[in-house]
Order: structure tokens, then C-alpha cells, then sequence
């Protein structure tokens, strides 16, 4: 019995923290909202600034991830990178969001909104629905 707990208590530790990963990169996500609000209100950023910021922060991320992957080891600096440059990209993602749908309101007028956006869900949609219904093997959809 004491042999049995002892070997399930190991194979937990090892076990990757999906909730304290979840955790961090939603918070990260929020951070990048936190941040769009702090450069629109107190630093009086423009809007495409911003944006250019956030595509900017989310490359560097995903070139400091593609680093981390490189390195292989098993030590925990390649993964605690790997994770570090994800939180990173999610706060992009959390600033480029609120970035994309303030340009979206200046460009596309009110009246006609809700319908373009439902016409441009259509074929995704379309597409969306043809591939689940579809029996394609995992190898061929992607």
C-alpha cells in the first residue's frame, strides 16, 4: 500500500501544472488589457502604435520560444522560457485584441457593423461545419 502511494506521488510530481499554466497565461491575457488601457488613457498612445507594439512584442516572444525549443534540456530554464515567452505572447494578444476592435470601430461604420461581421462569419462557418462533417483523417485536415 505504502509502495503504491509513494509511486502515484512521484508520477504527480512529474506531472506538468495545466491548472498554474492556465492560470498564467489568462493572466497574462488580462496584463495586455491592463497595459492597452494604461497606454490609451496615461501615455495617450495612439491606437496603431499599439498595435504595432503588440505584433511586435508577440514575433520577439515567439522567437525567444523558438530559442527555448532549441536548447532541449531537460534542466528547468528551456521550460520555465518556453512558458515565460507564451505569458509574454498572451499580454500581446491581450493588447493587440482591444488595439484590433478600436481600429475596427473607426473603420467600419455602426450601422452596417453587425451585418459585415456576420458575412465575413459566414464562410468560416461554412468551412467550419464541412471539416466536422467530414470524416478526414487528422493527418489530411492539417
Amino acid at each position: 500500500s505504502s509502495s503504491s502511494s509513494s509511486s502515484s506521488s512521484s508520477s504527480s510530481n512529474s506531472a506538468l501544472p495545466l491548472g498554474l499554466i492556465f492560470a498564467s497565461l489568462m493572466a497574462s491575457l488580462m496584463v495586455g488589457g491592463l497595459v492597452f488601457e494604461a497606454l490609451a488613457t496615461l501615455c495617450r498612445m495612439r491606437v496603431n502604435y499599439s498595435l504595432i507594439a503588440a505584433l511586435l512584442i508577440a514575433e520577439a516572444s515567439f522567437l525567444v520560444s523558438l530559442a527555448a525549443l532549441q536548447w532541449r534540456s531537460e534542466e528547468i530554464a528551456a521550460p520555465l522560457t518556453l512558458l515565460l515567452a507564451f505569458c509574454v505572447y498572451e499580454m500581446s494578444v491581450g493588447l493587440y485584441m482591444p488595439c484590433i476592435a478600436s481600429v475596427k470601430a473607426a473603420v467600419v461604420p455602426e450601422k452596417a457593423r453587425s451585418r459585415i461581421y456576420g458575412a465575413f462569419r459566414v464562410p468560416l462557418n461554412i468551412i467550419t461545419v464541412s471539416v466536422l462533417c467530414l470524416s478526414w483523417p487528422i493527418w489530411a485536415m492539417f
